[in-house]
Order: structure tokens, then C-alpha cells, then sequence
């Protein structure tokens, strides 16, 4: 497989550019959010818009840090 092909977790990144992400394997975590319901809502934008195999979690927990994560939904994707 080609090495530059881009995962989707890697392109929500690029067209996202916040900088205040903690990148995982299988997920982005995004702190520090101002406007969290309308980061949130421009998240799932991106991904509805650029068909990419991804979802968001802004749970209780995440929102008490104003915090929301986007996961990969096959769960296998790597980002670096």
C-alpha cells in the first residue's frame, strides 16, 4: 500500500487545523475548546461533507474539560 495515502483521521486533522489536539492511534482529542457546540457541530461537518469513516464524541466527562474526541469507526486506522 502506498505510504502517502491519507486516513481519515489524518485528513479531518488537515482540514480541521486547531492546534490544541492530542493525537492517539485511533482518535484526535481536541482541549481547550471555546465554543464547544459549534466546534462540535463544524467537526461533524467536515466529516459528513468529506465522507469520512469517522464519529464524535463530546461525552459529559469531555465536556466537563471542554474537550470532544473524533474516533476512527473501524478502529484500526493509525495516524502519525
Amino acid at each position: 500500500m502506498n505510504k502517502s495515502i491519507l486516513t481519515d483521521l489524518q485528513v479531518f486533522k488537515n482540514i480541521f487545523n486547531e492546534d490544541k489536539v492530542k493525537v492517539y492511534p485511533d482518535k484526535l482529542e481536541y482541549r481547550g475548546i471555546n465554543n464547544l457546540e459549534a466546534t462540535v457541530a463544524q467537526a461533524n461537518r467536515i466529516i459528513q461533507n468529506n465522507k469520512l469513516k469517522l464519529e464524535v464524541n463530546n461525552s459529559g466527562q469531555l465536556a466537563s474539560y471542554k474537550a470532544f474526541e473524533v474516533l476512527a469507526l473501524n478502529g484500526k486506522e493509525a495516524i502519525s
